[in-house]
């Protein structure tokens, strides 16, 4: 792997072979070795959207033995944000060759792409537990991150049933949507999540759907089995899906809400009684 698919790509604490751990350049007219720094592109916090960096300074070189060695990073588009990586590795031979191994032992901002603010806001006093679950999966630890996101699923049920049942009954004229309200309804005095799944038998609205899948039936399968019954990887696999759809579900809500607020903003405007010019 190169160094560039390495900063962009990989999870904090593991070690990987890297064929450019350290590059050549000219400081003062002197030609040095400096560990290599290529430009990288992530997400800006700043600019929303991921952006091109660049290195701040030219770092040491890593040596034979291990090194520790800060990368410092800045946003070409906006000059403001950065981004710092601590490593930890070493280059294989003292030849020439520049092919190594290294880890992150340090990453800020996160790994990973950010959460949605809002899906922050549906999981509400879960929060907490979400980004611990994110940070589990960042570092590959299954176990740990489907723990705490099967816990704010479940927690967090009736919040997310609210929700889909303000979108059902905005779109209330739609007659189909009132039995398919009583059953959300039903499911929310449910304790268990997947016995609450089971009690939905109408579809949800088209635009709830998530490849054409009920989204709270694609979370149920994603639950249905215990920790105990899969390895590590199934559960780093699961937590991961877990994760997106819940991203998708929220993007989704959210959406719906805000094109009835727009609507709605709209109509009132329109039917606002306009006042008449008056006569001097």
């Amino acid at each position: 792997m190169n160094m560039k698919d390495f900063l962009e790509t990989v999870p904090p604490y593991q070690e990987v072979e890297i064929e450019d751990i350290n590059t050549t350049e000219y400081i003062y007219s002197e030609k040095k070795t400096v560990g290599n720094c290529p430009d990288i592109f992530i997400y800006c916090e700043e600019c929303d959207g991921e952006r091109f960096f660049s290195k701040k300074k030219s770092p040491d070189d890593f040596k034979t033995y291990n090194s520790h060695i800060n990368f410092i990073y800045y946003c070409k588009n906006c000059n403001i944000s950065e981004k710092l990586y601590s490593l930890y590795g070493r280059r294989n031979s003292s030849d020439d060759t520049f092919i190594g191994k290294i880890m992150k032992i340090g990453e800020f901002p996160v790994f990973g792409k950010p959460i949605p603010s809002r899906l922050i806001s549906l999981v509400g006093p879960d929060n907490e537990n979400f980004l611990k679950g994110r940070r589990c999966e960042n570092q590959g630890f299954g176990i740990g991150s489907y723990s705490y996101y099967r816990r704010v699923v479940e927690s967090q049920k009736d919040r997310i049933i609210d929700q889909i049942i303000k979108i059902c009954e905005q779109y209330k004229q739609y007659d189909k949507n009132s039995e398919l309200i009583k059953q959300l309804k039903l499911a929310k005095n449910e304790t268990q999540f997947s016995k609450a799944v089971d009690m939905i038998k109408k579809n949800l609205p088209n635009s709830l759907l998530i490849n054409g899948h009920n989204p709270l039936k694609l979370l149920h399968t994603a639950l249905s089995k215990g920790i105990h019954e899969m390895t590590d990887d199934e559960c780093l696999n699961k937590a991961n899906s877990i994760r997106i759809v819940l991203i998708q579900l929220c993007l989704r809500i959210n959406e719906l809400l805000d094109d009835n607020n727009e609507l709605k903003k709209a109509v009132d405007l329109l039917l606002k009684p306009t006042k008449e010019p008056s006569h001097a």
